[in-house]
């Protein structure tokens, strides 16, 4: 894990979204590629309707083209602050030894934007949603799990990385599970503590939480297992399990129901990128 991919957005979350950006770097010797995405206000014309006044189309476009700038200039400021508080050497080209950034811009849908830029990361971190309506962070956070075939960090508003305190790990034996498990293998070395928590729903044929343990063991990482029903939702056992053990990251498999189900009766993943207080890196 080298690359990391940081989307900026112009607000208050950029902030955790940089801190834990540096404490991977750092841990990693990873280059940080802070990308800002602008959408562009005319993509929208076709939808306003014929009898919208051409005047009034224009000043709407001037505005959001204003609103975008302000968001652009106060990201990049952040960047630069926090590129020069941690002493972060600025570059575009690898060859540099120790952490590196760069600061980037991409014009047009979020989506592709994110997904385009996201292929060329071994990591997308991007900010937990504020709110279940906030659609452009969703689609941004939905296109970066689906799109990119790399693992998302999703960071709340307040929540910490902490790689070097305890990590859990949900498990419950699927495909992306395993690959949430072997994409963190590099982020493991320097946790305090590593439990693997497996919340029983019933199903039968899945991989033991003990394989997976045996499986961090053969790359030297020490873990505990934990077995348990579901106290309400799984997400919440899970997430409670996190909290008692003051985990610093939750590892997770993204999206094992469809995404459909997940947004109508709730699921784990939704309730990760709606609620979760700590980071948590998810795979698809």
């Amino acid at each position: 894990m080298k690359v990391l991919l940081a989307q900026l957005c112009g607000g208050a979350g950029d902030v955790p979204i940089l801190d834990a950006s540096l404490a991977l770097a750092r841990h990693l010797g990873g280059h940080v590629r802070a990308l800002f995405l602008a959408p562009d206000p005319r993509t929208m014309i076709p939808f306003m309707g014929a009898n919208v006044p051409g005047s009034l189309v224009e000043e709407i476009c001037r505005r959001a083209e204003m609103d975008v700038e302000a968001a652009r200039a106060a990201a990049h400021a952040r960047f630069d602050t926090w590129q020069q508080n941690g002493e972060i050497k600025l570059s575009s080209q690898p060859g540099a030894p120790g952490p590196s950034a760069e600061w980037s811009v991409e014009v047009g849908d979020d989506r592709e934007a994110i997904a385009r830029a996201g292929r060329l990361a071994d990591l997308v971190i991007v900010a937990r949603l504020t709110s279940v309506n906030d659609v452009r962070a969703r689609a941004a956070a939905e296109a970066a799990i689906f799109n990119t075939g790399h693992p998302v960090l999703l960071v709340p508003p307040s929540g910490k990385l902490n790689l070097g305190g305890a990590c859990v790990i949900g498990w419950q034996g699927s495909r992306e599970a395993a690959r949430a498990l072997g994409a963190a293998v590099p982020l493991l070395g320097a946790a305090e503590s590593i439990h693997i928590v497996s919340v029983l729903e019933g199903k039968s044929g899945r991989i033991p939480p003990e394989a997976a343990q045996s499986y961090l063991a053969w790359h030297g990482l020490k873990s505990y297992v934990t077995v348990c029903e579901p106290t309400g939702s799984v997400a919440a056992t899970l997430f409670r399990k996190a909290r008692s053990v003051d985990a610093g990251l939750v590892i997770m498999g993204a999206y094992s129901h469809t995404r459909f189900r997940e947004l109508v009766f709730g699921g784990v993943t939704e309730y990760a990128m709606t609620r979760a207080k700590v980071p948590v890196l998810l795979c698809h």
